[in-house]
């Protein structure tokens, strides 16, 4: 994700790179190299800090952002920071807190399918009510994700909890609670390591509040990538498959026509061309540290609550 920040900022004429940092120092040196050739590549963290900025991106490992978020925003800087936001509960209350003691600082959260237009319309669709009452819901996701780890951070369970859960489906479980408004509650769960050291499959089923029956599927050792939310109401199915989406009433499925480019990963719709509204005061945050908490209990909850292993 500090490949694709950079080359976001780098094609946006409002932000100029002006230093790079990695414990892996050639890893700093190859995006200068890359996107900012004049620009400097710091040795420490605090390096960083004293250079002339305006914000930093933060892209590391999870057990660091809470020491690296805390240090940038008390240094004056905004901040966008991948998720998960934190590693703990406590880091996360903590930096929410810090946050909200500097409310002239943007500290923005990576999910950024609350700056696409197509996760934006379904839940404008049915915060309208026109489609009936929320009956059920349904979530699959699935990734080659598994076979990317080995040998890497991320697999290993003390930077990276939850796994495959914690950190790619935290951008789905946040999605879920974005466009519904609504939090999972009496989960059940199984999970499955695979050939890894984290959880790489969580079946879950269980109740959004309000009594609404729920299914999420996360599977990280598919062979494809793909997802699909299906938000099954009195009087249509509001459904977003791979990021396109469809509305289905009595077995007729529409398909809804949206700009393609401010829907997906490559967007030009997501969370640095969101900080960089904020810094022109273009638009509010719509993905404050605040939304890291449910995310971050949901997981805990599903974890703790898996009763065996596939």
């Amino acid at each position: 994700m500090g490949l694709a920040h950079t080359r976001r900022l780098a094609a946006d004429v409002r932000s100029q790179l002006t230093g790079f940092y990695d414990s892996d120092t050639g890893a700093a040196m190859r995006l200068r190299d890359q996107f900012a050739p004049h620009a400097a590549v710091f040795e420490t963290f605090n390096e960083v800090l004293a250079d002339d900025i305006d914000a930093v991106v933060i892209a590391t490992p999870t057990t660091f952002h809470c020491d690296q978020i805390t240090s940038a925003l008390t240094s004056g800087r905004h901040v966008l920071a991948e998720k998960p936001l934190a590693g703990t509960r406590s880091e996360i209350v903590q930096l929410i807190e810090l946050c909200n003691a500097h409310p002239h600082l943007h500290c923005v959260l990576g999910y950024q399918r609350r700056f696409w237009r197509n996760y934006q319309f379904l839940k404008e669709e049915l915060a309208s009510g026109k489609w009936g009452a929320l009956r059920a819901v349904t979530f699959v996701n699935c990734e080659r994700w598994e076979a990317d780890i080995a040998g890497t951070w991320r697999d290993d369970g003390n930077l990276n909890f939850g796994g495959f859960l914690g950190d790619a489906g935290s951008h789905k479980l946040d999605a879920l609670m974005y466009v519904t408004g609504l939090q999972p509650e009496q989960l059940s769960a199984v999970t499955h390591q695979s050939h890894s050291q984290v959880e790489i499959i969580a079946l879950v089923t269980g109740m959004l509040k309000g009594n609404i029956p729920l299914s999420l599927s996360f599977v990280g050792n598919a062979h494809s990538y793909h997802e699909e939310l299906r938000v099954h109401c009195e009087n249509a199915d509001l459904i977003l498959r791979d990021d396109q989406v469809l509305i289905a009433q009595k077995n007729n499925v529409q398909t809804i026509d949206l700009p393609s480019e401010e829907s997906g990963p490559l967007s030009i719709t997501n969370p640095v061309s969101g900080l960089l509204n904020l810094l022109d005061g273009t638009c509010t945050n719509p993905a404050p540290p605040a939304c890291a908490l449910p995310v971050f209990d949901v997981t805990t909850s599903i974890l703790r609550c898996a009763t065996g292993r596939l």
